[in-house]
């Protein structure tokens, strides 16, 4: 590396998140306190990160060093995000990650960098630190103007539309089951 140090660099980051719990509530939908075909409601949820974290280290213990090490998880993830400058909240509720990849992956073929690397951070932050829903609509619009996303063009319409859902859940199937839209 230091016989590239003087040399100059050009590079992009292209985020690449991942799929969270598929079976849950909320593709194509916002959460809301009404029932009907474009809301969910926190109900249908599991529960929150934290309650969902606390059943798999009591389920799988040996993955975090035994019996008597898997309560202290929240602490060993808490204490890695410190160190990076985040500050972790577990008390968000689950919800189906698809309409925030949709979103992302749209910011990401129309808006600059910095558009797309903001907006990207504040989503971030509305679900790990603040804990807002990912599968609510209103939180990834308020996400979309701080970041500076154009939202005069119906991108709550857009949300609602699925537009973009067959193409992640095709992304999906290829890395978790070797499947391709060739096959």
């Amino acid at each position: 590396m230091e016989m590239l140090a003087d040399e100059p660099m050009d590079f992009s980051v292209t985020r690449l998140p991942f799929f969270l719990r598929p079976e849950l509530p909320g593709i194509n939908k916002t959460l809301g306190d009404t029932k009907d075909e474009r809301t969910w409601q926190i109900s249908e949820s599991p529960g929150t990160w934290g309650q969902q974290m606390d059943r798999y280290t009591k389920k799988y213990p040996e993955k975090f060093g035994g019996e008597n090490q898997a309560p202290d998880a929240r602490v060993g993830i808490s204490w890695q995000a410190s160190e990076v400058g985040l500050k972790f909240t577990f008390d968000q509720h689950m919800s189906n990650s698809m309409d925030a990849l949709r979103l992302l992956m749209k910011v990401q073929r129309e808006q600059s960098a910095n558009v797309r690397e903001d907006f990207f951070e504040v989503v971030s932050r509305k679900y790990f630190t603040e804990g807002r829903c990912l599968a609510d609509h209103a939180m990834l619009l308020e996400a979309a103007v701080e970041a500076h996303v154009p939202t005069d063009q119906g991108l709550l319409q857009w949300l609602q539309s699925g537009e973009g859902t067959w193409e992640i859940q095709r992304k999906y199937a290829e890395i978790f089951y070797g499947a391709s839209a060739g096959d």
